[in-house]
């Protein structure tokens, strides 16, 4: 009889199935990796694989985690390390960053899943099964990326105001304006660039929205839309074209479900706490830009918004810093600063604050 070692296992498998396998330390790091995946696909696996690791820390049994929209992935302890089989696309999944991987059904997946389990474990193991979406994941990346450009393709803010006000007609006007033409030609001068106008645009827009007191879960469906959209663009023409539906589109979201109900300098003010919730905003900067006293704005912010500005600066931050705990695994000091706090205690403190737990916590699900 032959003794198959868990290395010929997993050549076995990759070669019949080109499903990526990746072996992790119990640190997580990638101790070896049999995917033919590109330098830029490896490091999405890696960040996905990081996020799967963390929310499976600890468990002994196998677990098939499946997307609702189509992606699936297998995490197999094996003593002292612990393997990620996957992902595989099983439906129409236009987040699906992992081209190459074959698609594969839900059924014959988890066949293939438990038929690896067997060979490794020599015995019929209870496979535990998890439906969860990495949409949101994948979206706070790629947000979070574009977030971090420098505002050097800020020319055209007016049209993030008619993005904010719901003003189509107005933004149809800038965006076929000669000045605008002439500007995307200067910024967009190559593929690359392209791209990088393309993302920052969509997070300005989509930031824009947010502002104008659409909720993130009603966008989100919009951002992912784009950014699936964007893996078929080829040309800077298609860079061009899509930057220009989204900005429609989120405009004619906020035009249908904006309420109006602040006044101009209420948004205005929400409008400058959301633009810089990545530094240390005061409030006599708020008061500067609106063109009113502290003590004005501290009164008219109150009696509409019922909140103070300092407390609505803090939970602004805070809901940024959850969705980016929720959905990365980027380290919480690193969050903690990107979003302004000098120091982790403080920003541990105002978190709990306002959430009733400390970041921690609130990453690892630990709290009721």
């Amino acid at each position: 009889m032959i003794e198959l070692t868990d290395d010929l296992i997993f050549d076995i498998f990759y070669d019949s199935w080109n499903i990526p396998i990746g072996i992790f330390s119990s640190d997580g790091a990638l101790n070896k990796l049999y995917a033919d995946l590109d330098t830029e696909r490896t490091k999405i696996f890696l960040e996905d694989s990081g996020i799967l690791l963390s929310s499976e820390a600890g468990n002994p049994s196998p677990v098939l985690r499946f997307d609702p929209k189509g992606s699936c992935w297998c995490r197999i302890p094996l003593g002292r390390e612990t393997l990620l089989f996957g992902p595989v696309q099983t439906g129409r999944n236009p987040d699906y960053p992992y081209e190459g991987v074959p698609e594969h059904t839900w059924n014959g997946f988890r066949e293939i899943s438990r038929c690896l389990i067997s060979m490794l474990s020599g015995k019929e193991t209870e496979l535990i099964e998890k439906e969860e979406s990495y949409t949101a994941a994948h979206t706070a990346r790629r947000m979070l990326e574009a977030e971090g450009k420098k505002n050097e393709w800020n020319s055209f803010d007016e049209m993030f105001d008619c993005v904010r006000q719901g003003d189509l007609k107005q933004l149809e006007t800038i965006l076929g304006s000669k000045e605008y033409t002439e500007y995307l030609n200067q910024v967009m001068s190559d593929l690359q660039a392209a791209r990088n106008v393309f993302h920052f645009n969509l997070a300005k827009t989509y930031h824009s929205a947010i502002s104008a007191s659409l909720a993130l879960q009603d966008l989100a469906p919009l951002v992912s839309l784009y950014l699936s959209e964007e893996q078929k663009y080829r040309s800077i023409a298609a860079y061009k074209a899509g930057m220009k539906r989204s900005m429609f589109d989120f405009t004619r979201y906020v035009s249908k479900y904006h309420d109006g109900r602040h006044s101009h300098l209420i948004n205005k003010a929400r409008l400058y706490i959301d633009e810089n919730l990545y530094s240390e905003i005061k409030l006599k900067e708020i008061a500067d830009h609106c063109g009113v006293s502290v003590s004005t704005l501290q009164h008219r912010f109150k009696e509409e918004m019922g909140i103070s500005v300092s407390d609505r600066i803090r939970d602004r931050k805070i809901g940024r810093a959850c969705f980016f705990l929720k959905h990365t695994n980027i380290p919480c000091g690193d969050i903690a600063f990107k979003i302004g706090y000098e120091s982790q205690s403080y920003f541990n403190k105002q978190f709990k604050k306002a959430t009733g737990v400390t970041p921690q916590e609130y990453r690892s699900g630990n709290y009721t």
